[in-house]
Order: structure tokens, then C-alpha cells, then sequence
């Protein structure tokens, strides 16, 4: 599964009365998720995965077709895991500030 960010173009809809020739622009839309099919005819972008004892399963899906994809742009899943907030304050022997003391601290 690659992580990507896929700029694309949808198509909208209105429902009201207009002149002939008027009507909206598609809207740019841009997608960051893991890509779970690549076909020649289109895409499936999903928002989150889990690992269930082996087997990859993924939740908030969408399908974008071929045609409506102006750009894609791979992301380095393995670089961004080494960033984490909760690494990064582990290595400076802090505390990760979690909400439960984020609360407690607007109190004082």
C-alpha cells in the first residue's frame, strides 16, 4: 500500500434554473490516503488502515476515476513514522503532553 497525496478534479451538481452555457467549475480537491487499487480506470484512496493479525483491512474509501486525477505524489510513510511528536519528546526526556494534562494544566 503506498500513502499518497492525489490532487483531483470532482464534478458538481446544482439543481436550480440556468441559461444554457452556465454552470460551475470542477472542484480541485485534494486527497492524502493510502492507495489500495491502482487501475488504468481509477484509483481507491483509503483514509485509515489497520492491521487485523495479518490481514490489511482500510476504512473511508474513496474511488477517484483516472481521468479526474491531475497529480499524484508519493509520501514516505517510514520517514514520517520516524517523526513523531511522541518520539521526538521521548529523546528530549519529556513527558508527551496527552489531552487528559492538557486539561488538568488550563485549571491551574
Amino acid at each position: 500500500m503506498k500513502l499518497e497525496v492525489v490532487v483531483w478534479d470532482d464534478a458538481i451538481a446544482d439543481g436550480g434554473w440556468l441559461d444554457a452555457g452556465q454552470g460551475g467549475r470542477p472542484h480541485r480537491c485534494t486527497t492524502v490516503g493510502f492507495v489500495t487499487v491502482d487501475e488504468p480506470t481509477h484509483i481507491v484512496v483509503g483514509g485509515t488502515w489497520a492491521d487485523l493479525d495479518g490481514q490489511i483491512q482500510t476504512n473511508n474509501r474513496m474511488t477517484i476515476p483516472a481521468g479526474w486525477i491531475v497529480s499524484r505524489t508519493p509520501l514516505n510513510l517510514a520517514a514520517l513514522r520516524g517523526k513523531s511528536a511522541l518520539k521526538d519528546s521521548r529523546r528530549r526526556g519529556k513527558k508527551p503532553v496527552t489531552s487528559a494534562r492538557r486539561k488538568r494544566k488550563s485549571f491551574n
